[in-house]
């Protein structure tokens, strides 16, 4: 834990805005805060848990399978 990159409980962070998204005008501020955690939990369950390789190791398969994820609010 720690280091430059922790901001967990920072008031104000600095970030880049291809990390960044608006909130959509149905959703508030703290609805609009959990949506990562889908993401982190479907992303645990994909790579962790079931061993799919990470979109960045770009492995080409012969017989490829889909996976849908969908997400509701």
């Amino acid at each position: 834990m720690g280091g430059r990159r922790a901001k967990t409980f920072s008031e104000y962070v600095v970030s880049s805005d291809a990390l960044l998204a608006k909130i959509p005008d149905k959703l508030s501020f703290e609805q609009a805060a959990t949506i990562n955690l889908g993401a982190a939990i479907s992303f645990i369950a994909l790579y962790r848990e079931l061993k799919l390789p990470r979109p960045q190791e770009h492995k080409v398969f012969d017989n490829p399978e889909y996976i849908l994820v969908r997400n509701t609010f």
